[in-house]
């Protein structure tokens, strides 16, 4: 059995804009206290990621202004489309809770990896 240490979840994510087949690798933590993915300005701008909303988000320093844009990323093998906040408070990628949802994953935090997890739909009746 593990030690039953808490690891910090690095991974290797590929990201570019939406109208671009061109993807940078970079380094992302995964951050399961975030809800959406947040990506660095300077990144945002390389990337040539428009900017096209701006919105507050609390952060542990208090309220912030950060940017909104879309994005291409592959992560653990997946494709998906994903709104991110963009910020010039952070120095590297941090990856959310909704797109590891929408991934399908989770974090094994003992482990310090991503794995698949079963989703779930749940049905209204009325």
């Amino acid at each position: 059995m593990g030690s039953g240490k808490v690891r910090k979840v690095f991974v290797t994510v590929e990201v570019t804009n939406v109208n671009s087949n061109s993807f940078t690798k970079v380094r992302a933590l995964i951050d399961t206290g975030a809800d959406n993915t947040v990506i660095p300005k300077r990144l945002a701008e390389d990337l040539g990621v428009k900017v096209r909303d701006e919105t507050f988000i609390s952060t542990g320093n208090g309220p912030t202004k950060v940017g909104v844009g879309d994005i291409k990323i592959f992560l653990n093998g997946q494709f998906a489309y994903n709104t991110v906040w963009i910020s010039d408070k952070v120095n590297k990628v941090l990856i959310g809770v909704v797109l590891l949802e929408q991934l399908g994953l989770k974090v094994n935090p003992v482990k310090g990896t991503l794995e698949k997890e079963q989703q779930v739909l749940y049905a209204v009746s009325r």
